[in-house]
């Protein structure tokens, strides 16, 4: 589905949105930039073909279009796993507002678009001006997104109960689930997630399909590796271009220790979606079948590249790799600055115990663990540093935690689990 376009990919987009963003008389404008031909094929890029033509013949509103147009390349980033084109969006925002100062409608599609970028706090300053304003569902739930990202749980649940009141449906009800999860409420995650899947209807469109990939991912990390099996063929069988579908699809094989299914669904995955979880994934299915050159090769790629597009997960990556101790903490370091939840914290508990920090280990994984999140990850990595500094009992007592919910871990991190546990035998 990725054309040579996207395939230059984020690096260049990327660049592109920095120029526009860096100069302040730029001869490149975001205007420029965005009427660029978006290299795919497929109704949302005849969309924006459209929306382009209407734009250069003037025979509607600019600033509408601009923001028609950059909804349109969120849909086409999400159609085809690049997020670059969430960049072009941005700048579609910034060209509405170049049309009409302080439009409200290119605010929200700008906020949409910073949210994929992880300019969380940015987010916030520009969701409160929208519910300042306006006030509409939609902006509270760009709001509660802000706040969940940095850890903000309680005043995330209060915008989320004001989109709930207002505007049910797939977008309050899978924020439910995101904050129940957050807290600890396994079930009644999955339980929210499954109105987000029913209000989202039985057709074959993209908010479906992620509903259902969020739903089946909810099942595998509450311990349920049955319906999350189920979900993860429904949705290879109905959305065979649909990455996160084949990533379930991977983790689900894994789990089963089906190596050779796994295999398959993550090359599939990998190949529509170049994310660093998305590799991981594969570099861990490729190392469970022997293939150890193959998954160094992919990791060296994680390496270089992630650290631009995820670089939470490129520091727990380096931290269970044991390798790059300092740069693992400098990443998670550098992404707590914006994204303060208890994920990045466990990742930044992990970055410090793998370069050796016990003492900072513990202090940050003990902010991850104050919500109350059922993680077997997190509650993997609370184990391991609480054996690092020697208390045995909370080692063992987190470790048992984490053997419950173990189908969701990798398999490096069930080997991590299993050698934690048994060198904690007398």
């Amino acid at each position: 589905m990725q054309k040579a376009f996207n395939k230059l990919g984020r690096g260049l987009i990327g660049l592109m949105f920095a120029v526009a963003a860096s100069v302040a008389t730029a001869e490149i404008s975001a205007r420029k930039l965005v009427m660029l031909d978006p290299g795919e094929t497929g109704q949302v890029a005849d969309r924006i073909r459209a929306y382009q033509a209407e734009i250069r013949n003037e025979t509607h509103h600019p600033a509408q279009i601009f923001t028609a147009m950059g909804w349109a390349y969120v849909e086409l980033s999400r159609e085809t796993s690049d997020a670059g084109y969430f960049s072009l969006a941005a700048l579609c925002a910034e060209a509405a507002e170049g049309e009409v100062a302080g439009d409200m409608a290119a605010k929200l599609l700008q906020g949409h678009a910073w949210i994929q970028m992880h300019r969380f706090a940015e987010v916030e300053g520009l969701a409160r001006i929208l519910v300042r304003e306006r006030g509409e569902p939609r902006d509270y739930a760009l709001l509660a997104d802000a706040l969940m990202e940095q850890g903000k749980l309680a005043e995330a649940v209060e915008a989320c109960q004001i989109v709930v009141d207002r505007m049910p449906g797939v977008e309050a009800y899978a924020r439910i689930a995101q904050l129940r999860w957050m807290h600890g409420d396994a079930a009644g995650a999955i339980e929210s997630m499954g109105w987000a899947v029913k209000a989202a209807g039985n057709t074959r469109s993209e908010i479906q399909a992620w509903t259902l990939s969020r739903w089946g991912k909810l099942h595998l990390e509450g311990g349920d590796l049955e319906s999350a099996t189920a979900v993860a063929v429904n949705l290879t069988t109905r959305w065979p271009d649909y990455a996160a579908g084949w990533l379930l699809q991977g983790r689900v094989s894994l789990a089963a220790e089906n190596v050779e299914a796994a295999l398959q669904a993550t090359a599939i995955a990998v190949q529509l979606n170049s994310l660093p979880e998305y590799g991981w994934w594969r570099s861990e299915a490729l190392r469970a079948a022997g293939l150890s050159s193959a998954a160094r090769e992919l990791e060296i790629q994680l390496e270089e590249k992630g650290i631009f597009e995820d670089p939470r997960t490129v520091a727990l990556f380096l931290a269970t790799s044991r390798r790059a101790g300092a740069r693992a903490v400098w990443l998670a370091e550098r992404e707590i600055q914006e994204r303060a939840d208890a994920l990045t914290y466990d990742a930044l508990a992990w970055a410090r115990w793998g370069a050796g920090d016990f003492a900072g280990a513990t202090v940050a994984i003990n902010t991850a663990l104050e919500t109350g999140l059922r993680d077997a990850r997190v509650w993997l990595h609370a184990g391991v540093i609480a054996a690092a500094n020697g208390d045995s009992r909370q080692a063992d007592h987190y470790l048992r935690k984490a053997q419950e919910l173990a189908p969701a871990l990798m398999p490096s991190e069930r080997e991590i689990l299993r050698t934690t546990q048994r060198d904690l035998q007398p």
